[in-house]
């Protein structure tokens, strides 16, 4: 259907090339409106138990950085029906590129 290359005409509405070399597209609309809720909700449910982000040193040693502000949780692969439905649409995604 669509190549990863950025040179394919028949890329699908929802998706909109924002780098060529490598190819990578925004890809509107992927979550559906359950799907932003459950991570609504996980958000809410685990958010103390968010993390700082970590940044690498010329060492190779892992440090909380002062100028990242980030925070993460992590979610096991195929942890529930709604990480499993996400991981089957990016697969799905990522077959077309590759298969194509």
């Amino acid at each position: 259907m669509f190549t990863g290359d950025g040179s394919s005409k028949n890329i699908p509405k929802n998706f909109t090339l924002i780098h060529s070399s490598p190819a990578v597209y925004l890809i509107r609309n992927f979550l559906s409106n359950s799907e932003l809720d459950y991570f609504d909700t996980m958000c809410t449910h685990y958010g103390p138990k968010f993390k700082a982000s970590f940044t690498g040193t010329d060492n190779d040693e892992e440090v909380i950085s002062e100028e990242r502000t980030s925070t993460f949780i992590s979610l096991s692969k195929s942890q529930d029906k709604f990480v499993r439905g996400i991981e089957q649409k990016a697969a799905g995604l990522v077959g077309r590129f590759v298969n194509s």
